[in-house]
């Protein structure tokens, strides 16, 4: 049996490996690794050493990153 519309498409959004997060970004794996430690960027260390996320939880890292920046200035 195969797997449903959601499944396959929520499969679709994980990332495995610094070097494929950093490429959605647009940013270095450094940058990736120093947003992780200092600014909470969602990363996920898996039982075999890979870091893995999503793009659904870049995204609404981003967003949320984006909304502290504007209320700070004051929009």
């Amino acid at each position: 049996m195969s797997k449903c519309n959601d499944d396959t498409k929520y499969d679709r959004s994980l990332l495995y490996g610094l070097p494929a997060i950093a490429a959605y970004t647009g940013f270095t794996v450094q940058t990736v690794r120093r947003w992780h430690y200092r600014h909470g960027f969602p990363l996920y260390k898996l039982p075999d050493g890979v870091w893995q996320t999503s793009t659904e939880l870049i995204d609404r890292w981003g967003m949320a990153r984006e909304n502290v920046r504007l209320r700070d200035m004051g929009q």
